[in-house]
């Protein structure tokens, strides 16, 4: 036989015992209609509540479970939900009955505050790996988690613009170049606005003639012997950049970028350009 302290600790939840409305009998038409209406507010207001803090440990199954209602269960010898002692979130649309479905779990302290023993989705009951909504699952064509690798990889490679060009002359890897007007790569010179007015680029390897090579058209360029925040300009030396702007007659003054360290250049050449 059950002790006293068993008993009085396996006595349903006074929470779910019925509550009905004071006697509004004698009360006059209307304030019997308004108080009706009160208290079936207040009915509204409490089970809301409830459902959303009442977290003590059941013994026994409340009287009229709701939908999604999460709750503690003692287990057996109190009530069993199926699963015994843990949490529980009641499901109505269950076939072929309503009922508890477990989510597993069992107080650490013996209290009645529940601490969850589930550390992934696929233990729980009836439910699999990547069955859910908000996995997000290659193999179903959906979007993705990336690493924090995966991503520092696709930002570097989105860091600079680069193309491919043909070389009209043999180029060393940081020529400064200008397309010509063969659609080829020739070496920039500020002497000449027919090899410094259209579209600069640095080439980035070493490039033989009439053969096709990368080029830098937009990004960060590592050289050495820079000024860190110097403006660089085309040079009047075929294929270099310097920090002083050209000043002989006919020369062309053109920005090319900036100098961020002593070694780092960003390369963004001005579409606009001055003939000295």
């Amino acid at each position: 036989m059950a002790s006293t302290n068993q008993q009085r600790r396996y006595t349903k939840s006074y929470k779910y015992q019925p509550q009905l409305p004071p006697p509004l009998e004698e009360k006059p038409g209307f304030l019997r209609q308004l108080l009706t209406w009160l208290w079936e507010e207040l009915v509204k207001i409490r089970i809301s509540i409830s459902r959303v803090h009442d977290w003590e440990v059941l013994t026994e199954e409340p009287d009229t479970p709701l939908d999604a209602q999460v709750r503690f269960f003692e287990g057996s010898p109190g009530f069993d939900p199926g699963k015994g002692r843990g949490l529980y979130y009641y499901d109505e649309s269950s076939t072929p009955d309503p009922q508890w479905i477990f989510l597993g779990g069992t107080p650490t302290d013996g209290g009645s505050t529940p601490s969850m023993s589930v550390s992934s989705h696929g233990d729980l009951a009836g439910l699999g790996d990547d069955d859910h909504t908000q996995y997000l699952n290659i193999a179903r064509g959906d979007a993705r988690y990336y690493t924090e690798t995966e991503v520092d990889t696709l930002l570097a490679s989105k860091q600079d613009a680069k193309m491919s060009f043909t070389a009209s002359v043999t180029l060393a890897a940081g020529d400064l170049c200008c397309l010509n007007s063969s659609g080829e790569m020739n070496l920039a010179d500020a002497d000449s606005s027919a090899t410094s007015k259209s579209l600069l680029a640095i080439a980035t390897e070493a490039i033989t003639a009439t053969n096709s090579g990368t080029f830098l058209v937009q990004g960060v360029y590592t050289t050495s012997g820079l000024t860190a925040g110097d403006i660089m300009y085309v040079s009047t030396t075929a294929g270099d950049w310097t920090n002083t702007a050209p000043t002989g007659s006919g020369d062309i003054v053109r920005v090319i970028g900036y100098a961020l360290s002593a070694t780092q250049i960003y390369f963004d050449p001005d579409k606009t350009w001055i003939e000295v």
